[in-house]
């Protein structure tokens, strides 16, 4: 099970400074070479800049533009194995091929080190996301939006994850980009911003889900077909009955074998399970599992089946408990970080909370500390005169009836007459019309946004309410968004319209109201 200089145990040394260890990366090496380096020391013109953080100034010296050529000749015979110890006059590349290539497969064999972990960088930043109030802006040209738009039609087959896919309603609706469209966009830039919000969760009710095909946390309707509540996925043994995976439990419970072969491996099986038997209290189950474990070496035997194809079937069951093993250790991580951001969150809307307390308790009165008076000298302030002006016409104190709890919410009353008249109102719906000369409608800003309206009869002394209806900020900002002589009927949700207003003009009386709160 072991064996040879081994793929990670470090090998021996070839000769030429190269461990088995760093052949694996000669591969690397060539890719690395061809597609990174050689074309930069063969073109350095168009690779200096301050894009690529190189100084143009460079390409002006000859002797480095000449040792550059010299590097890529070397690098292409020492790629295409063209250096020969027989050729006395390639001693002097022979001896920098030693000390260079070693070098150049650490270097990357260190690059190359990285754990796969996007499966769980994707739930991790998803959740991370969601510990934040700022919104994520995505900056596109129009050329790249349309090379997207055709990218994303010419694989919409390989793009849909369920039946009425919600990307693919979307990319249905996208015209086709010719060439000289594009073209055309390239000769005028216009960059176009997307601002994203990355609590998206938060729009959903229901759990979020993790989608088995794309490997990301979605709400469930933007999900394949396979996908699952758990954010940690299970590791999953396979059927019981995979000869792989008897072997591979045998040889997790037993002791280290010996065998070189199948015929001997059954032959250790069957003396174990035999000794096993022997015992004063039998372990049944090892019993059991070495019983079928010479059942499934027999089969193996009978269909001539090579012991390393056994070796190679084990070793992928190996990896995969070994990626496992690797998913969970980054989870442990990433719910580490989760937490450690949870706590920030949390210490943050408590200063969110004091600061947004403290501009609300200056915004009742809008008077300044001593402190900015003082050092204001002879500068006249502006929130000083403000705080004059609302001392002298309000009857109250606003801060002492923020402290007793009060809501101090602008208002305003009207009869119908004054709105009709203010080009507001444009009618009373039936039954209530035959009391709109007796009616009076106060407006009251509610914090949420909207505006309450309640609707009182006046007969004397005496009122009553006869209906109130609630605005929402939606519907006023519906109504921002309107034609300027739209009319709007309001009504609660359920009932027939109660009235009907001029939109834009009940949006003026409203921001009227609101800024003349104080």
């Amino acid at each position: 099970r072991g064996g040879g200089g081994g793929v990670s145990g470090g090998g021996g040394d070839d000769g030429g400074g190269l461990t088995d260890e760093l052949r694996q990366c000669e591969p690397l090496l060539s890719l690395f070479c061809q597609g990174i380096l050689i074309p930069l020391l063969k073109d350095p013109v168009k690779y200096s800049g301050r894009e690529y953080y190189l100084k143009p100034s460079i390409t002006r010296d000859s002797v480095v533009t000449s040792n550059m050529d010299a590097i890529v000749g070397f690098l292409e015979l020492m790629l295409d194995g063209q250096l020969s110890p027989k050729d006395t006059g390639q001693k002097i590349l022979l001896s920098a091929e030693r000390q260079l290539k070693p070098k150049l497969l650490q270097y990357l064999m260190t690059q190359a080190d990285v754990g796969d972990d996007l499966e769980t960088r994707l739930v991790m930043d998803t959740y991370l996301a969601h510990f934040g109030r700022s919104t994520e802006a995505v900056t596109l040209s129009s050329v790249d939006l349309m090379r997207l738009s055709n990218m994303l039609k010419a694989n919409l087959s390989k793009l849909r994850m369920r039946e009425g896919d919600a990307l693919e309603m979307i990319v249905q609706d996208l015209p086709v980009w010719t060439a000289d469209q594009i073209m055309c966009s390239a000769g005028c830039e216009v960059l176009h911003n997307f601002f994203l919000d990355p609590r998206f969760l938060l729009l959903d009710t229901t759990p979020p889900h993790l989608c088995q095909t794309s490997k990301c946390v979605l709400q469930r309707n933007l999900c394949a077909a396979r996908s699952t509540d758990k954010q940690i996925q299970c590791y999953a043994d396979g059927d019981a009955e995979d000869p792989r995976r008897i072997i591979d439990l045998l040889f997790r419970e037993l002791p280290p074998l010996s065998s070189n072969d199948l015929r001997e491996l059954r032959t250790e099986f069957t003396s174990l399970r035999l000794r096993y038997e022997q015992e004063p209290q039998p372990p049944y189950a090892k019993i059991l599992h070495l019983k079928e474990g010479e059942r499934v070496v027999g089969d193996l035997i009978a269909q001539a089946t090579r012991p390393q194809d056994v070796i190679g079937s084990l070793l992928v069951l190996v990896s995969a408990r070994d990626h496992h093993i690797q998913y969970l250790f980054h989870m442990q991580k990433g719910m580490a970080e989760i937490q450690h951001r949870r706590e920030a969150h949390e210490r943050d809307i408590l200063r969110w909370k004091a600061e947004l307390e403290s501009a609300v308790h200056f915004s009742l009165d809008l008077k300044l500390p001593a402190r900015f008076s003082n050092a204001s000298g002879s500068h006249w302030l502006k929130f000083n005169e403000i705080h004059k002006s609302i001392k002298s016409r309000r009857s109250y104190n606003a801060t002492d009836m923020k402290q007793l709890g009060a809501t101090i919410a602008p208002i305003a009353t009207y009869s119908v007459k004054e709105l009709k008249r203010m080009n507001v109102l444009v009618e009373v719906h039936p039954p209530f019309s035959a009391m709109q000369k007796s009616m009076r409608i106060t407006v009251i800003s509610s914090p949420s946004g909207g505006v309450d309206l309640v609707v009182k009869v006046v007969c004397g002394q005496n009122q009553s309410t006869v209906k109130t209806l609630a605005v929402p900020d939606s519907k006023l900002e519906e109504m921002r968004r309107a034609s300027g002589r739209e009319t709007v009927p309001l009504s609660n949700p359920g009932e027939q319209p109660f009235l009907t207003c001029l939109g834009s003009e009940f949006v003026a009386l409203v921001t009227k109201i609101k800024e003349q709160r104080t």
